[in-house]
């Protein structure tokens, strides 16, 4: 009987003693849980802005080369892929730094793209016009960057080809 209650002394108090580790992790737990229901949301994080444009920048590049080579069918392509990711930033990054972005492409950006896209279009293709309307993108570019107060920004037409890649019309 004493072996009994010797070991049902030592069940009590080695079960107590878990216990009594446990109890201030549960408590210290709990105070953590409560500061973490007190914390306020953070706000979703903006897509960086410069990854955008640099994307934009390559479209851009790309389809001034394949008018340069009178690659009709290859500028066509650029320019809605440059019109797509305009679309892209106004939904994803309205405002960036209190600029607001999408109020900047829809004032700026959007006609000359279109206007671009309609010469590019056509039937018989006038480089000429096309020149002129690339030329006028490039422009409102430089347009909205001023505008954002970001005037050291300059967007400037070239022929350099960094590209392993052939534009010429196949």
């Amino acid at each position: 009987m004493k072996k009994f209650r010797l070991w049902k002394l030592l069940f009590v108090l080695i079960f107590a003693s878990i216990a009594l580790c446990f109890i201030p992790s549960f408590l210290e737990g709990q105070k953590i849980s409560n500061k973490q229901d007190s914390v306020p949301e953070l706000k979703e994080e903006v897509p960086e802005l410069a990854t955008y444009m640099e994307t934009l920048q390559t479209y851009v590049h790309k389809l001034s080369l394949s008018i340069d080579a009178k690659n009709q069918a290859l500028a066509v392509f650029y320019a809605n892929e440059a019109n797509l990711l305009l679309e892209d930033i106004q939904e994803k990054i309205p405002v960036y730094e209190d600029i607001p972005v999408a109020l900047y492409i829809d004032r700026m950006g959007k006609e000359p793209f279109e206007q671009l896209i309609a010469v590019l279009k056509e039937k018989e293709p006038d480089y000429e016009k096309i020149n002129h309307a690339m030329d006028s993108t490039i422009n409102s570019c430089n347009l909205c960057h001023a505008s954002s107060l970001l005037p050291q920004i300059r967007i400037k037409r070239n022929s350099f080809n960094p590209y392993m890649q052939d534009f010429t019309k196949r």
